[in-house]
């Protein structure tokens, strides 16, 4: 069986994607965020976790629902109803993975567990990269709250900064919202004399404070990942 809502919704997140990096730049030079970055911002994140959705439903009615409605019929559309696409924190325990897969995908391990492999490969577990988490963070603040609004930031590498007076700085990274001076220097012989380092200006999302660009970039980067392991399996 093959994924194709979830495919095409995975590819108009890459157009979104494009799109979201042009008005970034744009947004960038303004030094704020625009309605129409985060409008994008929103389609994409939902998007992608559409695209896991689907997928996940896809596996419940293929690999689970029969048994379900022969063996549990007075709980079927309990069931079918709180079908989600996984993301848990830990392995084991009342909010676990395991429980959940158990609770919410009953007779998968014993039809399909190569399912659940895929799935729990995916899982924000501890030491595991966040961007799962991050997504479904993402999602619900977009669709409960208000469109994610981003603080605009700046760092400052400075691989060596030396003063007149002798003293110096040698590689070192300071980072501030983008009003304010990242560094100043004051009494008779401070002034910088050298200079070799760089400066960038990005935006962070206020609900997880992580950079836009590098997360959503990891998301689409790690999303297409999980459907090509779930159709090698459908």
């Amino acid at each position: 069986m093959e994924l194709e809502d979830s495919r095409i919704l995975i590819d108009d997140a890459a157009n979104l994607l494009e799109e979201i990096e042009i008005l970034y730049a744009r947004d960038i030079e303004i030094g704020e965020d625009s309605p129409l970055l985060r409008v994008r911002i929103k389609q994409f994140l939902e998007n992608i976790n559409s695209a896991l959705e689907y997928a996940a439903f896809t596996a419940f009615t293929e690999f689970c629902a029969d048994r379900v409605k022969n063996e549990r019929a007075n709980h079927f559309e309990r069931i079918e109803r709180n079908v989600y696409f996984p993301c848990k924190l830990q392995k084991d325990g009342d909010y676990g993975f395991n429980k959940y897969m158990n609770e919410r995908y009953p007779y998968l391990d014993q039809e399909k567990p190569e399912v659940i492999d895929v799935f729990e490969k995916y899982q924000p577990f501890p030491t595991r990269s966040k961007w799962l988490s991050n997504l479904k963070d993402l999602v619900n603040s977009n669709k409960h709250r208000q469109l994610s609004k981003q603080s605009h930031r700046k760092s400052m590498h400075i691989n060596h900064l030396l003063t007149a007076s002798g003293g110096g700085i040698f590689g070192v990274t300071l980072e501030g919202s983008g009003s304010q001076p990242l560094i100043s220097f004051e009494g008779e012989g401070s002034q910088p004399i050298s200079f070799d380092g760089s400066i960038e200006y990005f935006f962070t999302f206020d609900e997880i404070d992580q950079p836009v660009l590098k997360v959503l970039r990891r998301i689409y980067k790690s999303a297409p990942l999980i459907i090509s392991d779930l159709e090698k399996i459908f």
